[in-house]
């Protein structure tokens, strides 16, 4: 019931690791627990536990000594640190997914690396699905990390949009959308900027993007620096 404390048993791992923890370390702990995979600022933990500022950092220090919590930036927002659970994987919202370093730059030659992979198996298996294409560079072990689907879709997506690859339909002129096909296609005209050169085409936060937001087009230093480019290689 609504207003009732609640309880939940801890393995003997967790306790131990948490053994030695005041009733504030504990607070802050469990903000952090429930933030999840998305993370959260020390000012809203300021907000949360009643906190100033100097007593908090104290606290944050020592919970990551104790390698209990970790700190990090968010791809959409640069100076901003954000603290997750050491164990927790960070949304994509946060580190910028597979196509994000560890520095949480954007992997451009990953990407590119990525496309040759997949226009090769395309061509080689006219039709084939991105579940297969996924399948494919898992089993040959291309990478040391592993892929998810909707990366070999962002992936997919982007051929389609640099007229590398096109949709393939059924016998009725239809497409799956459950789990398209796809076929490499070759132009006859040069494309001189290619789709997935600018960074919005593999952003993992696009769609939170706008002008005046807190993720614009005014703010991305990968938007910027693409730009500059651009204007050099013009010139």
């Amino acid at each position: 019931r609504e207003g009732l404390a609640c309880f939940k048993l801890q393995s003997r791992e967790e306790a131990s690791r948490l053994q030695g923890l005041d009733k504030m370390d504990h607070l802050v702990y469990q903000e952090v627990e429930r933030a999840g995979s998305e993370g959260i600022s020390s000012k809203d933990l300021r907000v949360k536990c009643g906190l100033q500022v100097t007593p908090l950092t104290k606290i944050l220090k020592m919970l990551e000594s104790r390698q209990l919590i970790k700190k990090m930036k968010s791809v959409s927002a640069r100076n901003k640190i954000l603290y997750i659970l050491a164990g927790t994987e960070p949304s994509k919202s946060i580190s910028g997914g597979a196509f994000y370093n560890e520095k949480q730059e954007f992997d451009r030659a990953l990407v590119e690396t990525l496309e040759k992979i997949c226009l090769r198996y395309i061509a080689n298996n006219e039709g084939a699905t991105a579940s297969q294409v996924l399948n494919f560079i898992t089993n040959e072990g291309f990478f040391n990390f592993r892929l998810k689907l909707e990366d070999v879709h962002a992936i997919m997506q982007c051929l389609v949009y640099d007229a590398r690859a096109e949709l393939v339909r059924d016998i009725r002129g239809r497409l799956d959308s459950h789990d398209v096909g796809y076929r490499s296609i070759q132009i006859d005209y040069p494309v001189h900027v290619p789709y997935t050169s600018v960074p919005c085409a593999v952003c993992p936060v696009s769609l939170a993007c706008h002008s005046g937001g807190d993720v614009s087009p005014e703010k991305c230093s990968y938007l910027t620096r693409w730009l500059e480019t651009a204007v050099e290689l013009a010139w």
